[in-house]
């Protein structure tokens, strides 16, 4: 095993804590249509007394799986490092000498391979990690709205209307 560099070491947060940030409360939302969708189509032609309760307990526990989605994105922002002056820098290339062409494109060769391009790093760019948890720290309030408002028809004219 080798020791871990500022390059290769992963930043800030775990990996599930951040996927779960970025995607788990569009999840938790797509959870939510689905099962209350065929929830009321299976039971609402047998007339199940149950249904409203069902519905108001899965949108309760789902609410809270999103809140717990938009908390973990707020985390991981606040402990992801800042692109601008955080932990995890690409080592920025020194620019070559204007030399005679073939001594040039050596020297452009040899940097090629001491630092190579950004898309193929061992660890994201702290930047991209900011915008992917940026994303879906968005798209869990805009999941806890919709959750949250999945209520409201329930409870205003039932579920078999």
């Amino acid at each position: 095993m080798t020791a871990a560099t500022p390059e290769t070491k992963r930043p800030g947060v775990r990996p599930i804590v951040f996927w779960f940030a970025v995607a788990g409360g569009t999840a938790a939302w797509l959870l939510h249509l689905l099962v209350g969708y065929w929830t009321i189509e299976l039971s609402c032609p047998t007339e199940g007394l149950g249904l409203p309760v069902f519905l108001v307990i899965l949108t309760v526990v789902l609410t809270a799986a999103v809140a717990a989605a938009c908390y973990a994105a707020w985390w991981t922002l606040r402990h992801l490092p800042d692109p601008r002056t955080g932990e995890v820098e690409a080592p920025v290339a020194p620019r070559p000498p204007l030399w005679p062409t073939s001594e040039r494109r050596r020297v452009q060769r040899e940097q090629a391979r001491e630092y190579p391009a950004r898309a193929w790093d061992a660890v994201p760019d702290t930047a991209r990690n900011r915008f992917l948890v940026t994303g879906g720290l968005y798209m869990n309030l805009l999941s806890l709205g919709m959750v949250g408002l999945g209520i409201v028809p329930v409870l205003a004219i039932g579920p078999c209307w």
